[in-house]
């Protein structure tokens, strides 16, 4: 397995609901489902819990083809922390 729980990722490769450029985090590996890597996706409310992984419904399965390994930048940080307090910011 390329990718480790807790591991950021992006979508490389448009999947059904999951656009290429949304981030997320790794949160579980199928063994036995196609596709077998389950995201808990930053920007997604309408998707499932992986599995009972996570305790809302941004979850989504995707193959190894569609996700790479994402490195935050200071200005991903800051916004991803702006979206978790659920503040209204305008440039």
């Amino acid at each position: 397995m390329e990718y480790n729980i807790g591991d950021r990722v992006i979508c490389t490769k448009k999947y059904s609901k999951i656009k290429v450029g949304m981030i997320g985090t790794y949160v579980h590996y199928s063994h036995n489902g196609n596709p077998d890597n389950g995201i808990s996706w930053d920007e997604l409310t309408s998707g499932h819990n992986c599995s009972g992984r996570i305790n809302d419904n941004s979850g989504y399965y995707l193959p190894y083809e569609n996700i790479a390994k994402y490195a935050a930048t200071e200005e991903d940080k800051f916004w991803n922390e702006v979206r978790k307090r659920n503040y209204d910011y305008e440039l």
